[in-house]
């Protein structure tokens, strides 16, 4: 990641002479590399070429690595024999008038007269083509006008400044030098992937500086991509952090980052004592800050992650709200743009009609720090539950409205303070407590539709567990939310007591909308668990309520139950009627993932019908819907659905992809009850392809998890499971099937999950080598002539003949007497002329095409993970049957 230098010219005006006139120092030459910054270097060099631009200012925090890239970029221009560059150090000038002489030593002119010295300064560079780099401005910003009368009386002159802010003055460019990219944080990356990242290479170089012996090891490289990804790829903070790899292991110094400015010390001696710890790089710039622009700072660190222009101006400004505050209203966004000049603040921006701003989580703990010290920092968490309260519930009807998915963009982007929020609604006293409770049941959509079920559960288990003085109305409201959560969470008993307490709540203050949703909520636990007379029962009397009251914003989900029932019970006209009635209402008031959920639960009646092209359509414009509104809860219905159809219709890799997709997203959420259905799903289509075992391990899974949770299942369902367990009797005995199906009872859901997707992967393969067997040429005696037509040299051909014997690229190399890379770059070879992408597949195709004889038949007899024998890729007639019609678990619904 050390780059070579690009070549670039500076473009001058054709009449400037270039006969030099001075004699400048050498330019410094760092000790160590520079890593990365190729895009940087290209950038700045691309401005200095225009004839136009005259100044460049580099700007950006304190330790982004603004000297570097300035040094970088100085040394290029250097080697051109038409230019002289000029460095000048301004860290070491503590008085501002004193800037003239710093330049003037630079230059070798000798400082003399003050009076005088701007006049001799113009009249030595003269006509020159000369670059002055002029590093560490900020802390003279005040002088800003002395480069202005250079640039002005010297026509070959270009300035390069660095500044942790900019200069303000006319003519001038600004480039932020932005931190290098770290590792995207939580996301598993490769070994390879991570050695080429920038901010990981500063790291390992600098960590290996301190202790040879550590390496990028797979180990390892997480802890070292989150060190980075904490450290928000700061230059200085990675090289700080990295020299302490001499006494602590990488998991170690990963721990200890909570506290990070006790860390980040030690710099090298030869840097500017500023730049020696972390806290001091910070510190350089805070005591740049006028006093109002230090208040706005402090509190604005009390943001996690980004935050927008309204909530900053609504936390920080106290004006006339705490007459007990040390400090008065300040002007929020004049001390913002300054914040944001000096490179203390970040602007983000989304993609949305405003921008956000962000601090870098350096110099963010630094300021929680400052809020510490001014004692302030209980009153601005209050100010942040208060505001982001109020804003979630004041968002209550629009999270079923038209413009719902812009509201759940925006919590998106505000998760990190939603969070800050909650935890001091949990720490802080008095009222603050009752607004943790009104913020976190406001969130229990949010979390729902983000698949975030078990965190929402928490947030919300736990206000209410701390609360006191909670009005009787957002309590009973609070309660049925978190009910609705731990029913999608398969929390039966605790759903249920949820409910229960709600009920009686909203009887107390006679409030008839809140008792038919525990009524519609009851009738849907009675539903999950199969007693579908009770939940009928308990719907209608919901039903009626909300017709007489005029509820038409929950009137949708009781019409959606009373649907499954009818669905479940096959009267699916009726089912029809129900989910007809409440798509249209859905779409007259605009919510756009309830008519998702209205297509999905008319797409399970066509489906359980027998009409898959109607269930295909269904699904399709119910899917649109779902990805509008990012509803990761609804997708995954869907897919569930959408692989159904694809394995019925014999289309099995498609099937498994979708399949897959749903239990990915589902196990993030944890809901149990819907993977136990993609579960099912996969179960059969595993017996569809042969594996029985598998398919009866699976199966002795989910019936133990629907055992354990009361988990109901329609009469048609289970005439269908039945049915396959049948089946399952007859392919593996008695004997065989009841070993696999107790071995699948003694594993848990989560373990059957990830067997099952393992098990969707090997049945992918087995169809992608079926299909590329059927593609082959049937007639071996084309394969006399099939390598010349493929274009296979002669040691290919010895290669394939290896490869299709099952060696590794070693063993094949081994074998030729060639090195392991020329045997790896012949089977990348063979396997484009061959068209295919596996190994395996290229073994086939040549065994089918006569390149190779075969020792085996590679279509039969293959083991999967579970140790079944295997048939036939997709069994014979007599044994493939379509995935039984179970009802999709996108039908019931919670208000």
């Amino acid at each position: 990641m050390i780059e070579a230098p690009p070549t670039h010219s500076i473009g001058q005006p054709a009449t400037v002479d270039r006969v030099r006139s001075f004699t400048a120092e050498p330019i410094p030459h760092p000790l160590t590399p520079l890593v990365g910054r190729a895009r940087e270097v290209e950038t700045s060099l691309d401005f200095l070429a225009k004839p136009e631009l005259r100044l460049l200012t580099l700007t950006g925090p304190g330790g982004v690595g603004k000297t570097r890239l300035a040094l970088r970029v100085a040394s290029l221009l250097a080697d051109d024999d038409d230019w002289s560059v000029v460095v000048v150090n301004l860290a070491t000038v503590r008085d501002a008038t004193l800037v003239r002489s710093a330049i003037a030593q630079a230059i070798g002119v000798p400082v003399g007269d003050q009076a005088t010295l701007m006049s001799r300064l113009v009249t030595t560079i003269g006509d020159t083509q000369a670059l002055l780099v002029l590093d560490n401005f900020e802390h003279v910003i005040r002088e800003a006008e002395i480069v202005v009368e250079l640039l002005s009386h010297c026509p070959g002159l270009k300035a390069l400044v660095t500044s942790r802010m900019p200069l303000h003055v006319q003519g001038e460019q600004e480039f932020t030098v932005p931190p290098l990219l770290p590792p995207e944080p939580g996301v598993a990356s490769d070994l390879d992937d991570l050695a080429a990242n920038e901010a990981v290479v500063l790291f390992v170089q600098r960590a290996r500086a301190a202790n040879p012996e550590f390496q990028l090891t797979s180990a390892n490289a997480d802890v070292v991509a989150e060190i980075c990804s904490r450290l928000d790829g700061l230059p200085l903070a990675l090289e700080l952090a990295a020299a302490r790899i001499k006494i602590f292991s990488a998991e170690s110094l990963l721990k200890r980052l909570n506290d990070r400015l006790e860390v980040l010390t030690g710099g090298p001696r030869d840097l500017p004592s500023r730049q020696r710890t972390m806290r001091d790089a910070i510190r350089w710039s805070y005591d740049l800050l006028s006093p109002d622009e230090q208040v706005v700072f402090r509190r604005l660190a009390m943001f996690s992650g980004s935050f927008s222009l309204g909530a900053a101006t609504d936390i920080v400004d106290f004006a006339g709200e705490d007459d007990d505050l040390p400090e008065g209203p300040v002007d929020v966004l004049d001390s913002m743009l300054s914040l944001l000049d000096k490179s203390l603040i970040l602007r983000v921006d989304r993609g949305e009609h405003e921008y956000r701003f962000r601090m870098l989580e350096t110099i963010r703990e630094f300021g929680l720090g400052q809020l510490n010290d001014a004692g302030e920092t209980d009153i601005v968490r209050r100010r942040v539950l208060r505001f982001f309260t109020d804003l979630v519930v004041s968002l209550e009807f629009d999270f079923i409205g038209p413009n719902q998915h812009i509201i759940l963009r925006r919590l998106d982007h505000e998760v990190g303070n939603l969070r800050l929020a909650l935890q001091a609604g949990l720490d802080l006293d008095g009222e603050a407590s009752a607004e943790g409770v009104r913020l976190a049941s406001g969130l229990w959509r949010y979390w729902l539709v983000r698949g975030q079920l078990s965190e929402g559960s928490r947030w919300l288990s736990r206000t209410l567990n701390v609360a006191t003085s909670v009005p009787v109305g957002v309590r009973a409201l609070a309660l049925n939310n978190l009910g609705n959560l731990a029913l999608e969470l398969s929390q039966y008993t605790k759903s249920h007591a949820c409910y229960m307490q709600s009920m009686e709540l909203y009887k107390s203050i006679d409030d008839n909308s809140g008792m038919g949703d525990e009524l519609n909520n009851m009738g849907l636990l009675e539903l999950i668990q199969g007693k579908f007379d009770a939940a009928r029962v308990l719907l209608e009397r919901s039903l009626a309520v909300r017709r007489q009251i005029g509820d038409t914003i929950a009137l949708p989900a009781t019409l959606s139950n009373l649907g499954d029932i009818a669905c479940f019970e096959e009267d699916y006209d009726l089912s029809d009627s129900y989910h007809i009635e409440a798509l249209a209402i859905r779409r007259e008031i605009g919510n756009k993932r309830g008519i998702g959920i209205s297509l999905s639960n008319l797409g399970m009646v066509a489906w359980l019908r027998g009409d898959t092209d109607g269930a295909e359509r269904w699904y399709a414009e119910g899917m649109e819907y779902a990805v509008q509104v990012d509803d990761h809860f609804s997708k995954a219905g869907i897919l569930l659905g959408q692989g159904k159809i694809a394995v019925r219709r014999g289309k099995l890799k498609e099937g498994m992809h979708l399949l897959t997709q749903a239990l990915l997203i589902l196990r993030q959420m944890g809901s149990r009850r819907l993977m136990a259905d993609v579960v099912d799903a996969l179960a059969t289509a595993a017996a569809s392809d042969g594996r029985y075992v598998s398919a009866g391990r699976l199966i002795g899974s989910t019936t133990t998890m629907r055992e354990g949770h009361q988990i109901g299942i329609t009469h048609r369902s289970k005439l269908e499971i039945n049915e396959l367990l049948t089946e399952l009797h007859a392919k593996l005995g008695d004997d065989g099937f009841n070993a696999a199906f107790a071995s699948g009872k003694r594993q848990s859901l989560e373990t059957a999950v990830d067997e099952a997707i393992v098990l969707a992967e090997a049945i992918s393969e087995a169809e992608d080598l079926r299909l590329a067997e059927e593609a082959a040429l049937p007639d071996a005696n084309l394969g006399l002539i099939a390598a010349d037509e493929l274009g296979l040299t002669p040691r290919e051909r010895e290669v394939l003949v290896l490869l299709a014997d099952g060696l590794s690229d070693k063993e094949i190399a081994d074998s030729l007497y060639i090195s392991p890379r020329t045997a790896m770059t012949h089977v990348g070879n063979i396997l484009a002329k061959l068209g295919v992408n596996k190994r395996t597949l290229a073994a086939s195709v040549a065994v089918r095409r006569g390149l190779v004889f075969a020792t085996t038949d590679l279509s039969h007899n293959r083991l999967d993970m579970t140790g079944d024998i295997k048939g036939p890729p997709n069994g014979s007639p007599s044994t493939a049957r379509p995935i039984p019609p179970e009802p999709d678990p996108l039908s019931v619904e919670t208000v």
